[in-house]
Formats: C-alpha cells, structure tokens, sequence
C-alpha cells in the first residue's frame, strides 16, 4: 500500500511532462507499454539518494531524475514488508542492540566464518574493479522473478585489454547460481558455465588503457558508459553490446572481442581530455538530458552531450569548467533540485557548480589544504530531498571527519571519526571513504543514523563511528566511537560501506572490506544491527559492493564485488550470512 503522501509525490511527479525529447525517450527505456521495468544499480545510489521527507519544490524538480521515479517505484511496491518490518523494530535499535555490547566484547568478538560460502567466484585474469569503484548491475524487471537469462553484472576492469587475450570490460549473466544454502534458481540451466556459476554473457577489449572508474548503463541496459584512462588522456566510450557471439563461451574473458569486429556490438568514443588520466571521476548520468559529466585529474570537469541517444560530444562553452586546475577530481553528483553539480578535489575541497552556468557556486575546504590524507577520494553523498550534502576526508588538520553543509556548502556538522592520518607515517596513510546512512533515515533522518569507517583515535587502524540526526543535522557526538576491528593495524583503509535493509533478513546489513589483518590477508564483512558479524576471506580486500534484490527466490538476494589481492575475481554471496 502507498502512503497518500507518498501517492501525491508520484502523481505530481508523473502529471508533469518535460519538454525534453531525451526525457520521452529515457522514459521509453524505463517502461515502454506493456514491457518489463529494467532497473539500473551502479554506484550513484550510493551517492544520490531521496528520502520521504520533501516538499513541494522537490516533488516538481523529481521529475527530471530518473533514479527518484525508480526510487519511488521501489519504495512503494516494498512498502508492506517494510512497515511490517518496522512495526517490529524501533528506529533507535541500530544503536541500542549494538551499544549494549561493552567495548571490549566488541573489539575482541570472533568473526563467525563457520558456514561461509562463496556461490561463485570468476576469474578476471590481469585485472578488477579499483577499490573504491563498483560494478553495474542490470535487472530486467523489478516486478517479476529476477532473470537468469537478462540479469547482469558488467565489470570495468582496470588492466590493458588484448585482441583475443585479456578482456577490460565483461559482463556476467545467469547470476543467482550457487549451492548454499540451497540451490539457485539459475542452477543448471544450459548455459557455458559449470551449472552452478555465472556465466560470460560478454568480453571485450575497449582498448590498450584501463577502466579505472565505475561504468553505468541505459536505462533499458543496452549501452553501457564508461571512461578508458591512459597514461594522460581520457576517453568517453559508450558500448552497445551483443551476447552470444565469437567473444561467448567459457573462457571468454581470455579471449577478447573487439566491439563490431566479427560480431554485432559497436562503439561509439570520444576523447574528451588528451593531456590527463581519470583515476576517481567516474561518470554520472542526467537521464532525463542524455547528457554525462565527469572529471579528470587535471581539475576539469566536462559536460557531453548525446551519451545514449545520440554520438557523444562535448558541450561548448563554458565547457568544461576548471573545477581545481592541477588535481584530481571525484565523480560528479547532479542534485537537479539546487541545480549543482557536487565534486569533492584531491586537496580536501568541496564544490558547488551551477550546471547551467558552469560557475564555480560555492566551496567549502572538508580536509586540510595541502596535508596529508586531506582529500577527498570518493564522491559526496547528495540528499536531495533535504537539501544537504556529505563529505569525508582522513585529514582536516585535527583528525578524520564527516561533513554535513547544506546545497549553498554551508557547514552544518563536522564529525569526528578519529584520527586519521594525522601523525601517520608515509607506510600508515589511508583514505576516508563514503559512510552510510541507515534504512531509517529514508523514511525520516531524525531516526536513521550515518555509519563512518574511520580510525581510532590514536592511530590510522580502522574503526566504525556511528551517528544519529536532530532534524535533518548530523550529531557530532557519535553513538558508537573507536569500534576496531579484530586483528586490524594503523594503515588499513576499509572500503565504502553499504547498508541495505532486506525485510526477509529482518534488519539492515552492513557490508564491508579490508584489505589485510581481518583475521589474514583481507575479507569481505556483513555486521547487523545485533552484533552478529560474519566475515569471508577475500585476499586484499575488495572494490565497492552492489547489492541486488528483496527476493524469495534461491540465491536472488545477492552483493557482487570484485577482489583486490592477487587473484583477481568477481564474487558473488548472499546477502544474508555471506553464504
């Protein structure tokens, strides 16, 4: 059932018809008449996010973001397991059942690996998904039994690519195999694979540079959007893929195909930097404007037109904007209400850009300029229903810190999460990556909370800070502080942290990795709002996780990662137990 607040959004959000052809158009991939509703998941959920407190100026402005009406759609078609849920569970209980174990219990509490089981694990060959990026997830439609045969997962690998040797962009189907705890719904279906794995949907070579930032997809999952990174250049691709051809078959991401050579894909790029790379911007999506933005580690920030619908160009003037000449940007976060592009710099800033002027708006300095560990690796988080944005550095010249301002960049709150990389030795310093806001919060932020890996406060060892809201501010004073983990040391960063709320696991999940001491030489972590934590081994930790489904359906509700260590894999486990 839809709450009537709830319904008002989606019929003002619905009533309102763009005039924007690119709009009619992404509209036609989300739902054409009596067709499945695909659903995109990369890494912008982490980073744009609506909740169900708004006003009437966020309703009007929706309806120019693609990802609020999938939102929406998700929301309201979940919302009876999700007040069922929560009429069993009070909003504080992420602190409370966590807080009532002493701190010592905590620190010292084994990991459970008793039941741990990887579904599936797929060699990558020479390359995976940075550490700080993720991997694009396609579902063919959110209202019906997810797809063995239409699901997939595309992986942007970063490792040169190889004419009939090592792919740099695969993508994996029939996704939900596996044998425990029970077998998948994809199992022994007649695929290339054993019958108990993911199976080569595709792979191909993209070029001799590496893909070292997040892809994304269409909305109906035909394109896939991705940078190819030199030595000092940047090139915009946009793929359109075709399965089962020359490059399908076990093995195949050791044998490479060139898109439209021998084969039905094709590929349109664009060279959009000739003098730098791009290590941290992956690109970000307007839907509604067929239009990408993205950074480079020179400082710009390029606007390109025509990415799905059309041949991607550059936009002319004031394109691109010098955002930081010199450093490195982050991803870019479009908030369509305050009408700014977000994107944190390799010295600690974070900008405002008009994105129909290309100004520079506002700045606020999160980290400490000019100091070590002072930058921000991963791009803001944007509430755009409540008009704040979230930041994070290691290093603000006292210690790590989250940071809440409002659109205008105004600081609101500044949380300490340890000490970060203050005093570290150059063998010590770590990033501070994205935190993460609990189920809660998206109901309303004063009863969620936000979850930080930071340090402790003596050293650069990682820790879990956890915070509550007043209002829609962050609190400064931390529920949970200097929660360390078993066996970790000063120089271990984790990766960005996910929450997702599975109403048949019953509470929200965290998931999370290291890269070394957890026990050994890195692993992957769920913890729940009890304490319970489960770990699996994963040898050097892993890149950003997507999480799929609410399903029934066995092996269905799943996180896919790829690892860092030298055995370079894209993994699948279940959400509940990391079995």
């Amino acid at each position: 059932m839809i709450t009537e607040k709830r319904a008002l959004l989606f019929a003002m959000v619905l009533a309102i018809v763009p005039a924007s052809a690119a709009y009619g158009q992404a509209m036609a991939d989300l739902a054409p008449p009596n067709q499945p509703i695909g659903r995109v998941l990369d890494w912008t959920q982490h980073h744009l996010i609506f909740t169900e407190t708004y006003s009437p100026r966020v309703a009007v402005a929706a309806q120019s973001e693609m990802r609020v009406m999938m939102w929406m759609m998700e929301r309201s078609q979940n919302h009876s397991a999700y007040e069922a849920r929560r009429a069993s569970y009070a909003p504080a209980a992420f602190g409370s059942d966590f807080l009532e174990l002493p701190r010592r219990a905590r620190v010292g509490q084994p990991r459970n690996r008793s039941g741990a089981h990887i579904d599936w694990s797929v060699s990558l060959g020479n390359g995976n998904v940075p550490g700080n990026m993720y991997p694009a997830k396609y579902a063919f439609d959110i209202n019906a039994t997810p797809s063995c045969a239409n699901d997939f997962i595309v992986y942007g690998l970063n490792t040169a690519g190889v004419t009939g040797g090592q792919a740099n962009l695969v993508a994996l189907n029939y996704l939900y195999s596996g044998t425990t705890p029970a077998n998948g719904i994809c199992n022994n279906q007649a695929t290339p694979s054993n019958g108990t794995s993911a199976a080569v949907m595709w792979a191909y070579n993209i070029g001799a540079g590496k893909i070292l930032t997040s892809p994304t997809l269409s909305m109906n999952g035909t394109k896939v959007a991705f940078v190819e990174s030199g030595t000092a250049s940047s090139v915009f691709h946009v793929l359109t893929w075709q399965s089962n051809q020359v490059n399908a078959g076990n093995g195949a991401i050791a044998k490479a195909a060139v898109p439209g050579t021998a084969n039905g894909a094709s590929m349109k790029s664009l060279t959009f930097d000739a003098s730098a790379s791009d290590t941290l911007s992956s690109p970000y999506i307007d839907y509604t404007n067929d239009v990408a933005y993205v950074g480079t580690d020179g400082g710009k920030l390029y606007k390109i037109t025509g990415v799905f619908n059309g041949t991607p160009a550059l936009a002319g003037s004031p394109w691109p904007v010098t955002v930081s000449s010199g450093l490195k940007l982050t991803a870019p976060v479009l908030d369509v209400v305050s009408g700014r592009i977000f994107i944190g710099d390799s010295n600690g800033a974070l900008k405002a850009v008009n994105a129909a002027t290309g100004a520079i708006a506002a700045t606020l300095q999160v980290g400490a300029s000019g100091a070590q560990g002072s930058a921000i690796v991963d791009p803001p988080i944007v509430d755009s229903s409540n008009g704040v944005v979230y930041a994070f550095s290691a290093n603000d010249g006292t210690g790590a810190v989250a940071v809440e301002a409002n659109t205008n960049l105004t600081q609101l709150a500044r949380a300490r999460v340890g000490l970060g990389d203050v005093g570290a030795s150059a063998a010590n310093v770590v990033n501070l990556h994205s935190g993460t806001l609990t189920d809660a919060y998206f109901t309303n932020p004063s009863t969620g909370v936000m979850v930080v890996c930071g340090t402790n406060t003596a050293d650069s060892t990682p820790s879990l800070w956890v915070f509550g809201f007043s209002g829609t501010t962050l609190n400064t004073t931390a529920q949970i502080s200097n929660y360390e983990f078993l066996g970790s040391a000063p120089g271990t960063e984790c990766s960005p942290l996910t929450v997702f709320n599975n109403p048949a696991i019953g509470t929200d999940t965290l998931y999370f990795s290291v890269p070394k001491n957890c026990g050994g030489g890195g692993c992957v972590e769920s913890y729940q709002i009890t304490g319970l934590i489960k770990s699996v081994a994963e040898n050097g930790g892993t890149s950003g996780i997507i999480i799929d489904n609410v399903s029934t359906s066995a092996q269905a509700s799943s996180i896919y990662f790829t690892t860092l260590g030298a055995t370079k894999n894209a993994v699948k486990l279940t959400q509940a137990a990391l079995q």
